[in-house]
């Protein structure tokens, strides 16, 4: 990275698409990977760590932000190549990367047909694998990361800080940045997504006072207090738009409006490519709705 000449941002090409998955590699004393990506993801990570001359088996630790397949299903498949490493998870999601049964099944139903290019999670022994919570720090030798809970995205996400170069990868926490571009989309994934606890747990992250985003989709991105207030404006945003869309129509329709009212200047990625991420997410702001209304009725 331009500002830490020991980050290195690989760009695996999530879903045949450049500038979509980044894993972060860390060269410190104890090298780190921040994310793995899909289970497809493992070759290019492994070429990429060729290409900088970093030997696999020094790899000591990996962290994954969330247990989604796009962040951590490279995890148990690049294990084999990387002898010293150990996976960091939060608590929540440890058991579902021990044993990925019941994570498939539920991510098979949030995503139906897009479930194939997801591709899917082989098994990490509880003994490669350290549970946190957040509040734990990482000593890389060189540097410190500290782990950050931050729900909203999922019950399962942390967040990590360099506490050396202010840095904040973001995970999923903050949306998903298009850097050609410079536009983001809310991730508000179905079935967990918390549009509340979202919005608080972007003030805490602006609170911290990162210098930097490091989005794993996709990259760096300058102002980081500037960015997090912007996106929770514009998580309020969609909120206010999808519910009264989803009132209106189905969520593919929903999809294609808000593409051509919102997003139709994109150059970066296809239509089909930006609208199939605007339903995913309109999906999960469905779902909260539903959910904070029968909240409501419940409390009555």
């Amino acid at each position: 990275m331009a500002f830490d000449e020991r980050t290195t941002l690989i760009d695996v090409h999530m879903f045949g698409t450049p500038h979509f998955g980044g894993i972060y590699l860390i060269d410190e004393d104890r090298p780190t990977l921040i994310e793995t990506g899909t289970s497809d993801s493992k070759a290019a990570i492994l070429r990429a760590l060729d290409q900088l001359h970093v030997d696999p088996a020094t790899i000591e630790n990996v962290v994954v932000t969330h247990i989604h397949l796009d962040h951590a299903g490279g995890a148990g498949f690049l294990l084999d190549q990387l002898p010293q490493a150990r996976v960091y998870v939060h608590e929540v999601g440890f058991p579902h990367l021990a044993d990925p049964s019941r994570l498939l099944a539920s991510a098979a139903k949030a995503l139906g047909d897009a479930f194939a290019g997801y591709g899917t999670l082989h098994p990490i022994p509880e003994g490669r694998m350290v549970p946190v919570r957040g509040g734990e720090v990482l000593d890389l030798g060189g540097r410190e990361l500290e782990i950050v809970y931050s729900p909203g995205h999922a019950r399962h996400h942390v967040c990590i800080l360099d506490r050396s170069t202010r840095a904040l990868y973001t995970g999923d926490s903050s949306g998903i940045y298009f850097p050609v571009d410079g536009r983001i989309i809310p991730t508000s994934p179905f079935p967990e997504f918390d549009l509340a606890t979202a919005l608080e747990t972007m003030k805490r992250l602006e609170a911290l006072g990162p210098e930097r985003l490091l989005y794993s989709h996709y990259g760096p991105y300058e102002d980081a207090r500037g960015m997090l207030r912007g996106q929770r404006r514009e998580y309020e945003r969609w909120g206010a738009k999808a519910a009264k869309l989803l009132e209106e129509m189905d969520v593919w329709q929903a999809a294609e409006t808000l593409y051509e009212e919102w997003y139709a200047d994109v150059t970066e990625f296809s239509r089909v490519f930006v609208e199939r991420i605007i339903a995913t997410n309109l999906l999960g702001f469905q779902r909260y709705f539903e959910r904070t209304q029968d909240d409501a009725s419940r409390s009555d």
